[in-house]
């Protein structure tokens, strides 16, 4: 994207084709498999209605590696909002990863996403409010947020997956209580997930636009090329743990879909408070 982009006019929530995998995100190439005749397997293939702004929308995966044209298109502001709700540790430069925790937390939750799955963004902007108004500011659970960049040794929905999880964990570090407005403005202008669209300058404005401070981290992380540790770290940590695709929430080795079943999830959640 050139560097000229006006500031406000990015990404947009544009309709989204959606490789789907067991109620998660799977791999493009995935959706991309053929049949024996050569026809595209349309049944893992969905998408969400077009964005009314730009009435765009495609239907299908064209490729992993179309470009991403960015001009045009305005940030629009989360209809859901984690600023003043969700809560920060103490401190968090402890928590690798990001983390929602009180000081009296007695259990750990984690959930492993994806930067680039709309399911994932069916999560944090439809359920995720509700999980921590029951669960995480009640004291009872910390909630760790992984976003996989890889699986199975390879980029997961596109080769800029790693960079949007290095680029949030740049976030977490530079300003931890803005990283869940972050996390929002993400969700909310997320573009289709077959283009790479997860650049510099886009990533900087929609940490701009949620009022991170020390945007110029993320920026010097893609260029250093830092993070790459724990973004593999998560990968390793999701295999062990049996997942495979997201989003998936984890606690003590019990592994539920929220978007799939919301219900076994607050189930799950509500055990790990009990104990």
């Amino acid at each position: 994207m050139a560097d000229d982009v006006p500031r406000r006019r990015v990404v947009g929530a544009i309709g989204t084709a959606v490789t789907a995998s067991l109620g998660g995100c799977a791999s493009v190439l995935e959706a991309m498999d053929t049949s024996d005749t050569g026809t595209e397997r349309a049944d893992t293939v969905t998408q969400r209605p077009p964005d009314s702004e730009t009435g765009t929308r495609i239907s299908r995966v064209e490729s992993a590696d179309e470009s991403f044209d960015a001009d045009g298109i305005t940030i629009r502001q989360p209809g859901v909002s984690f600023a003043g709700t969700a809560p920060v540790p103490d401190d968090p430069g402890q928590y690798e990863y990001a983390t929602m925790s009180s000081a009296d937390a007695t259990a750990t939750a984690t959930v492993y996403g994806n930067w680039k799955c709309p399911h994932t963004r069916t999560f944090v902007l439809e359920q995720l409010d509700g999980i921590v108004a029951e669960f995480v500011r009640s004291e009872d659970i910390a909630l760790e947020f992984r976003f996989l960049g890889y699986r199975s040794g390879e980029p997961f929905l596109g080769p800029d997956a790693p960079r949007a999880a290095r680029a949030g964990l740049a976030v977490w570090n530079a300003d931890p209580a803005n990283y869940w407005a972050y996390l929002a403005y993400v969700f909310e202008n997320q573009p289709q997930e077959q283009y790479e669209w997860a650049q510099r300058d886009l990533l900087e404005q929609l940490a701009e636009e949620a009022g991170v401070r020390g945007v110029s981290q993320i920026g010097r992380a893609l260029d250093d090329d830092a993070y790459a540790s724990a973004v593999r770290a998560t990968t390793d940590a999701a295999s062990d743990a049996g997942v495979s695709t997201v989003p998936r929430v984890v606690v003590d080795g019990d592994v539920t879909a929220p978007t799939v079943d919301l219900d076994e999830t607050r189930a799950q959640l509500e055990r790990a408070s009990d104990d």
